[in-house]
Formats: C-alpha cells, sequence, structure tokens
C-alpha cells in the first residue's frame, strides 16, 4: 500500500480592523471591537476526495457611553488574503474559501459587493453592550494535485464598518 504525501495547511490568519464613523454628537457614539480565531484546516491530502471544512469565529462587541440607547449597524467583510475574494488562496498556489453561511454557498465578501458581506445590529446602551460571535466556515477545497509538501499560511483582514 502506497501512502499519498500529505500537505500541511496551515492556519488562516484574521487580522482585525474596526473603522468607526464619526458622529456630530459624540454622546451617541458607539464603539466596536473585533476579536478572532484562527482556521486551522490541519494536513491535506490531495488524493482525498472530499474538500476539508473547518468553522472559526468572530466576536464583535459594541459599547456605548451615551446617556440614552444608541442604534448600531455593524457590516462585517474578510479580504481575499493572497488572492481576490473570488478566488482565496495561500500564497503557495492552496485554494480555500470563506464562507457566511453553514452551506458553503455565499461567500464572504470584501463589501465591494453587496454579497457576502455580515450585517448586524441592534440597540446599545450603558447597561447594555451588543455581543455577538459570528461563525466563519472554511473550506479547503479537494483534490488540488498541483499543491508541493509545506507548511501554508494566509492573511485575511476581517473589518467592521460601524
Amino acid at each position: 500500500m502506497r501512502l499519498a504525501p500529505a500537505f500541511f495547511a496551515s492556519m488562516v490568519t484574521l487580522a482585525a480592523t474596526a473603522l468607526g464613523q464619526s458622529r456630530a454628537d459624540a454622546a451617541e457614539s458607539a464603539h466596536c471591537s473585533l476579536t478572532s480565531t484562527g482556521l486551522n484546516f490541519g494536513n491535506y491530502v490531495p488524493s482525498e476526495p472530499n474538500p476539508i471544512d473547518i468553522t472559526a469565529a468572530l466576536q464583535i462587541v459594541c459599547t456605548t457611553t451615551s446617556p440614552t440607547p444608541v442604534w448600531v449597524n455593524v457590516s462585517v467583510a474578510l479580504s481575499g488574503g493572497s488572492g481576490p475574494v473570488a478566488a482565496r488562496r495561500f500564497s503557495e498556489g492552496l485554494r480555500y474559501q470563506l464562507f457566511v453561511d453553514p452551506a458553503r454557498t455565499i461567500v464572504w465578501g470584501d463589501l465591494t459587493g453587496a454579497v457576502g458581506a455580515v450585517p448586524i445590529n441592534g440597540v446599545i446602551s450603558r447597561e447594555r453592550e451588543l455581543r455577538i460571535v459570528v461563525p466563519i466556515y472554511g473550506r479547503l477545497l479537494a483534490r488540488q494535485s498541483r499543491a508541493r509538501v509545506g507548511r501554508f499560511v494566509d492573511v485575511v483582514t476581517a473589518t467592521i464598518n460601524y
């Protein structure tokens, strides 16, 4: 029995950026922060017929010091990493994709189009923060026979606009 060589697909690191909109009335301002977990696809064997599916998460927390409740609209976007959003790949060429839905049918976009950005909204106050955990569904595509043996790393920037 001959064993197929394994290719190690390392983590997709999510770098976080929060872009707040300045408001004329500072009392109504909100502050949102973003943290993330990495996506580790584990070992990859090109001869395997099935893709490798994983799940990671972004955590968004919005707060305010306003004496009155504040409505917040947050959009979450992911960059393409080493490639365009429609064809994400590790810099070494191994292809993967990040999705909004667990069925892995809607590619998570970068806010340049309407599809794939995740909207979140809610009311915050001094006593009540908005705390949301947003899953990221990753897929390392199957049967990539041109991939070489090695460690694969990519950096995707997660951005929240509010």
